[in-house]
């Protein structure tokens, strides 16, 4: 099955429950890998779904190689100070999934499929909108990726 990638702490503002309630409802659809320290249990309790795994702590190294090998990068903060993992998703190519908040729309700006943080219904339409297009999904992580890039990186001359 197709995977997403969410990277993710414990911390409320995060929202990893949204995650949860919507990828409970693609059991048949997607997996979703849960990178960072976080205690399952909280989440899930003992009834794991079969398609959410909690990767606990990984190498950089690691994440990025699962975040490029991705169906997509789901981010659903209810608000960040920046938002890395859409910065490192948008990096690695994968398609941008996240909260509707003005901070991703700065990163991606229309190259991601944006999602109300208090709507686990709308993060399964983008999940599955990214699913039944993967050509138009393909095309927007391309945009997005040439967009980072313009927006945020420096030519290093040596």
């Amino acid at each position: 099955m197709p995977y997403f990638v969410t990277v993710l702490s414990d911390e409320p503002y995060k929202n990893a429950a949204l995650c949860i309630k919507a990828f409970s409802k693609l059991e048949d659809h997607a997996n979703l890998l849960i990178v960072g320290r976080m205690d399952a249990k909280k989440y899930v309790g003992e009834a794991m779904p079969r398609n959410i795994h909690f990767t606990g702590f990984i190498s950089d190294t690691l994440k990025n190689e699962l975040i490029a090998n991705s169906t997509g990068l789901i981010f659903p903060s209810f608000y960040e100070g920046f938002g890395i993992p859409v910065l490192e998703g948008a990096l690695q190519g994968a398609p941008v999934l996240s909260s509707a908040i003005d901070v991703f729309r700065e990163i991606v700006d229309t190259n991601g499929l944006y999602f109300d943080p208090r709507s686990a219904d709308e993060l399964v339409a983008c999940v599955m909108e990214t699913l039944s297009n993967p050509t138009a999904a393909k095309a927007r992580a391309s945009a997005a990726q040439a967009f980072v890039r313009a927006k945020f990186m420096q030519e290093v001359a040596f």
